[in-house]
Formats: structure tokens, sequence, C-alpha cells
């Protein structure tokens, strides 16, 4: 118990710091189309969009305060798209919430290994879900276009150290790929 709010604290200054160096995204075209997916997904008060020039990836963050935070990466329009919308699906679905309550289960039965797994399972579950949610209302181009960011950013991922992730991310990738590839045949 006492590690896991160990762990609760470091993630809380993590956050903390991740807001602090943030900026606004102050790129009209790039907050015009935030506005756009969020009224799309019918979300009452979205999360503030910041940038971070110290991501690797886009992530939303924040229980109380959300925010999804981009890179300094440039991408393209549809690219960018993608991201916000699969940032905004995690939204919707309270995906951080879900990640806090498997921490404090994983906190407080510590000494079951198996809670390890099943966190990393369920964290892995989440972002297909996710992936899903957004590939649901995608055209078999967009689908494909969809499926090459997903290897882009794993391969970046695998590139700075998130091999376990970058792993699941890749695997996933190939799946829809092969989705795409069946339906086109």
């Amino acid at each position: 118990l006492f590690l896991g709010l160990v762990g609760l604290a470091r993630d809380y200054l993590a956050l903390h710091r991740l807001y602090r160096w943030s900026l606004p995204v102050d790129d009209e075209n790039i907050l015009k189309d935030y506005q756009r997916l969020s009224r799309e997904a019918e979300l009452k008060k979205p999360p503030k969009l910041l940038k971070n020039d110290r991501l690797t990836t886009p992530v939303l963050a924040g229980l109380f305060h959300p925010a999804v935070y981009l890179t300094n990466e440039r991408y393209e329009k549809q690219e960018l798209c993608f991201i916000l919308s699969h940032e905004l699906t995690h939204y919707q679905r309270r995906d951080l919430w879900y990640k806090l309550l498997m921490q404090a289960v994983v906190s407080i039965y510590w000494f079951n290994p198996f809670l390890y797994k099943m966190r990393r399972d369920a964290e892995r579950t989440v972002e297909n879900l996710c992936d899903a949610r957004v590939l649901g209302g995608l055209s078999s181009q967009e689908q494909l276009s969809y499926s090459r960011l997903l290897l882009k950013t794993a391969a970046k991922q695998s590139r700075v150290g998130r091999s376990r992730r970058s792993k699941a991310s890749v695997w996933t990738a190939m799946i829809l790929f092969r989705v795409y590839l069946k339906k086109e045949r």
C-alpha cells in the first residue's frame, strides 16, 4: 500500500511537471479541428489542448483537469485528426479513471504477480478498444492510414525504449492492416 501511494505521488508530480512545462496550442487550424471533433464526440467540456516539447507521443492526462498533450512534431491534417479522435475517445470512455482503479488494486494486492500482468493486459485492451472505436467510423482507406500512423508511433516509441507498449502497438497495427487487406480482396 505504501509503494502504491509512493507511485501515485510520483505520477502526480510527473503530471504537475507536464502541465507546468506545456503551452496552449496556438495553431488555428488545429484548434478548429479539435473543436469540430469535440462537437462530433458530443463533449460538453472537452479537455484542454496543450503542447509539450518533451513528449514523444501525444497523450491524455489529468483526472480532475484533463488535457490532451501534443508533441511538437508536425503531423498531416488527417494524422492529427486521428490522434485527437483517439485521445478524445479515451476522455469520453473515462479510461484514466479505469487506469487509476487498476493502479489502486495493484497497490493493495502488490504481492500478487498476476495483477501486474492483468494491469498490462487491461491497458493494452483499453488502447485496442479505443483504436477500434476510432476505426469504426473510418473508410477502408482511412483505416489503412490509421494503421500506418500506429506503426509510425510504435516505431518512435521503440526508439525511446518503451518496448512493451510499442510491441503492443505494432501488433495492433499489423492486425488492423491484415483486416484491411482481407476487406480489399
